[in-house]
């Protein structure tokens, strides 16, 4: 393989960046959820 790979087999953080990424994805659909619909009015 001329390049490394995109990610190590061996990622220490691993669980903690997809524990953030999935908290941060809830946050955003409860955003939405609670946010005004735009309509026309």
């Amino acid at each position: 393989m001329p390049y490394p790979p995109r990610f190590s087999p061996i990622d220490k953080y691993g669980d903690y960046r997809r524990k953030f990424k999935m908290e941060k994805a809830a946050e955003l659909a409860e955003q939405k959820r609670t946010e005004a619909p735009k309509g026309r009015s």
